[in-house]
């Protein structure tokens, strides 16, 4: 029979690595409820196992730094910046203690940590896209609900606060590399669609818009 070997804290766990993009590229996120919903963010990935995200929301600029373990996301540092990102030596980041748990494993229906439930895989649909497999962690207090959607290869796609009397704040991603145009409103539009109009517009030719969305 095989051993079962005791989890080691430093190992990375490759599921859980998915959960954040790529270093460089700034997330546009579109707001509705709150002047500060929308944000932009920016991932850096320090090492294989310590991940930094910059979320500049217009008015607040939040520096934040995760920790990735073999069974964990877990938030150690969260901190406003004033003139430039601190910087960290990694022995210091392993000497940081957590702050809070974004993510645990195993990824799964009904995964419960620090007061929080994890549905998956749940379908969220974002003016960027229509995700199938997100992940959906909830957590509930005396103000009301917060939920999270995280998708593999994305990170963080939608976050929704919903308060106790039924007010709504959502953050969405609409857009990666660009800032949104003001038309990401609505039903998200399509590689192909979005090549069809291209066409149209080039050529004056109305078949390119046949099977285009009309919110288009």
């Amino acid at each position: 029979n095989p051993t079962t070997e005791l989890p080691i804290e430093d190992e990375v766990s490759p599921t859980l690595a998915n959960y954040f993009f790529k270093s460089g590229e700034t997330m546009y996120y579109a707001g509705e409820g709150n002047e500060h919903a929308p944000f932009q963010l920016n991932t850096m990935w320090l090492s294989n196992q310590y991940v930094q995200q910059i979320i500049d929301n217009g008015g607040v600029i939040t520096q934040q730094i995760y920790r990735i373990t073999n069974n964990e996301i877990q938030l150690i540092y969260n901190e406003m910046i004033e003139f430039e990102p601190v910087s960290f030596e990694l022995d210091k980041l392993d000497a940081l203690e957590t702050i809070d748990i974004m993510l645990k494993a195993p990824i799964k229906n009904g995964t419960q940590f620090d007061h929080k439930t994890m549905q998956y895989p749940v379908e969220v649909t974002v003016p960027l896209a229509t995700f199938e497999d997100a992940v959906l962690v909830s957590e509930e207090d005396e103000t009301g609900t917060m939920k999270y959607y995280y998708v593999e290869q994305y990170g963080l796609v939608k976050r929704e606060f919903i308060t106790e009397d039924g007010y709504v704040v959502t953050s969405s991603l609409a857009s990666i590399g660009e800032p949104p145009s003001q038309s990401t409103e609505g039903t998200p539009t399509s590689l192909d669609e979005l090549e069809q109009i291209t066409r149209y517009l080039e050529t004056g030719d109305e078949t390119y818009l046949v099977g285009v969305s009309p919110e288009m």
